[in-house]
């Protein structure tokens, strides 16, 4: 999938999606969601533990 069909699909910019995909440290945590949930991952987050886990959906 594109960048601009990434965006498309979950309601961003191209410009959040190549953000997104550097590294920026400072997103929209929802739009964040919508573009992980547009690729097929389920984010998880879990209490008493560190870091986060990205799972296929």
């Amino acid at each position: 999938m594109t960048q601009a069909e990434v965006a498309a699909l979950s309601g961003c910019s191209e410009l959040f999606v190549r953000e997104l995909e550097k590294g920026k440290p400072t997103v929209r945590f929802d739009m964040a969601v919508s573009v992980l949930s547009t690729l097929g991952f389920e984010l998880r987050l879990s209490d008493g533990q560190r870091g986060l886990s990205f799972d296929d959906a």
